[in-house]
């Protein structure tokens, strides 16, 4: 993976700050998770937990396009390949939308 970098305003620190208002739901089953597969409303997994990705991608320093085959389905086997060393429910926590039914 190459890191594409981010434009100013959308580094790791700003993504700290940011507010945001994700709607937690509790459970998610895996049929609503599949209703959510786009850049404009991408959900993922990482260790059975939902997040919504959306408000992240432009500052994910890889680009979007290396996370899109995770909107829909799980994330964690790509996530921990790539990024051994980063929490990702702390990066990810204000945007975790619930766990995965049956998880």
């Amino acid at each position: 993976m190459t890191k594409k970098g981010v434009r100013p305003g959308f580094s790791l620190m700003d993504w700290n700050r940011k507010r945001i208002d994700c709607k937690m739901t509790g459970t998610v089953s895996l049929d609503e998770l599949r209703r959510h597969a786009t850049s404009n409303d991408a959900w993922t997994v990482y260790e059975g937990q939902v997040y919504d990705i959306t408000p992240y991608l432009d500052y994910h320093p890889g680009g979007v396009q290396v996370l899109e085959g995770s909107f829909g389905g799980d994330c964690t086997q790509a996530f921990k390949k790539t990024h051994r060393w980063v929490n990702g429910h702390a990066l990810l926590g204000k945007c975790r939308v619930g766990a995965v039914e049956g998880a």
